[in-house]
């Protein structure tokens, strides 16, 4: 850091007022690109006049970490939260291997409010490693940045999820992002730069475990197409404790339209409501088998939906789950089509499923108004290898269960059905099911299929409600 890294900023004044003065100082190496990044900042000044302030980064402190296994730095972040009367002011900045250090300036305590300095750091074992591992660590300042930054890491301070990234079909390079999020923010926030896993394979992540502090990851399926626009599979942020362990599957086979969780609350969105007269939807995309596990719509994901009234359509759309409907306010036999659909472009690497068609039925009236829609989601189990393959077997387990928001609690199975096609559903097979209230399981006859198998799957609950779901090669065999 140079002596050219002190920085003044007038400030004008023509009445008191509280202010939060912050600077971002970064630094460049020989060629330019940026080497170091310095935080400086004030919580609160009022001020009363016209007054300059003189921010010099040569008074900031280097932060340091030190992990407990040997490990190589793959990126960081830096991110600063203020909130004061329901105002939140908040920046982040992620940078990978070019940044070479951190410097904080310290502050004094805030009076009011909250303020808050988040450090991201990505540390992950040496190339050539035989079982990888990856260490996402946040580190924060609450109130204020003081002293010299010193993080010495300890793996039994820290969370282990143990995690195994399968692929839908070929071998793929994953995008892939560890995040973190604190009570007042609103959005994620980095622990490093994007990275990429080479799937199949499995990685030891180590995690930051802190009451406060919340853990998600992002795995990126993007196909032919640039990485900003891949299928976003994602964990429900988890506050992790100290010296726990668990383990986490991606993109295991049992792919299917599933759920979005709110991070901040962890409650569940609304994916279809009825508001008056006028049934709207917004479904999501994928979901693997893991649980709290979901994703938007990436380029690839296209999901038209269609609404029948007493079996008459109502009118169709074509992308990305979403529909506006007038339906009758009298009770009426509602049924309401989502077509989700894997657009295959190109060397594609995912092939199972390429399409599931989910249809919903159910009565409604104006009564109705202002409610969720009582839809149930199905969900898989199945066993497979790495890359969503099923052994050829003449009765291979299927499990079924049925998920849905905390607006409806789905009653237990008084009807599930099963069919197997072995062409993708030019021709089907009725398939053995052993209904056990809550869940189902279906025995399908793999040994009969060549390359991927499709199913449909029916479930009714003691409440009348319905979904019967289509999974065209909903997995492939081995």
């Amino acid at each position: 850091m140079s002596a050219s890294t002190a920085r003044t900023r007038r400030c004008t004044c023509g009445r008191a007022r509280t202010h939060w003065p912050r600077r971002s100082r970064t630094n460049d190496d020989a060629n330019g690109l940026v080497d170091s990044y310095a935080f400086l900042g004030d919580p609160e000044i009022t001020l009363t006049k016209d007054t300059t302030i003189t921010y010099d980064a040569r008074t900031a402190a280097e932060a340091k970490v030190t992990t407990q296994r040997p490990t190589e730095r793959k990126g960081g972040s830096l991110t600063y939260g203020r909130i004061v009367d329901n105002w939140i002011l908040a920046s982040s900045r992620g940078y990978g291997t070019q940044v070479k250090s951190i410097y904080l300036g310290t502050t004094p305590k805030a009076r009011r409010g909250t303020f808050e300095v988040v450090e991201g750091w990505q540390y992950g074992s040496p190339a050539g490693a035989k079982s990888p591992y990856l260490y996402s660590l946040a580190f924060t300042h609450e109130q204020q940045v003081k002293g010299r930054p010193d993080h010495r890491v300890r793996d039994r301070d820290l969370a282990t999820i143990d995690a195994t990234y399968y692929t839908p079909g070929k071998a793929y390079n994953y995008s892939e992002y560890v995040d973190v999020w604190r009570p007042w923010s609103i959005n994620l926030i980095p622990t490093g730069d994007r990275g990429t896993v080479a799937a199949p394979t499995r990685v030891q992540h180590l995690v930051t475990a802190e009451r406060d502090t919340k853990v998600s990851q992002m795995v990126g399926h993007a196909d032919a197409m640039a990485w900003p626009f891949a299928t976003l599979m994602t964990s429900t942020a988890t506050a992790y404790k100290a010296g726990s362990r668990h383990s986490e599957s991606w993109f295991k086979a049992g792919l299917r339209p599933g759920l979005v969780t709110d991070q901040a609350t962890g409650l569940k969105y609304t994916p279809a409501g009825r508001d008056g007269n006028t049934v709207w939807s917004n479904f999501a995309s994928w979901s693997d088998t893991e649980p709290g596990h979901f994703s938007r719509q990436g380029f690839l994901d296209l999901g038209g939906t269609e609404l029948l009234a007493d079996g008459v359509s109502l009118g169709k759309y074509g992308y990305y789950g979403q529909g506006v409907w007038h339906v009758p306010a009298a009770a009426t036999n509602l049924e309401l089509v989502y077509d989700l659909i894997r657009w295959q472009r190109g060397d594609y690497k995912w092939e199972s499923p390429s399409t599931v068609e989910t249809r919903w039925k159910w009565n409604s009236s104006a009564a109705d108004a202002g409610k969720p829609l009582p839809l149930l989601f199905p969900d898989y189990d199945l066993a497979v290898d790495l890359n969503d393959r099923a052994p050829r077997i003449p009765a291979f387990p299927v499990s079924i269960t049925a998920e849905s928001g905390q607006w409806y609690k789905p009653g237990r199975f008084t009807s599930a059905r099963v069919w197997t096609s072995y062409d993708d559903g030019t021709t089907w097979n009725q398939t053995p099911v052993v209904n056990l209230g809550t869940k189902a399981v279906a025995l399908v006859n793999n040994s009969k299929a060549t390359t991927f198998v499709t199913l449909k799957v029916e479930l009714t609950d003691s409440n009348g409600k319905s979904v019967t779901q289509t999974l065209t090669r909903f997995y492939g065999i081995r």
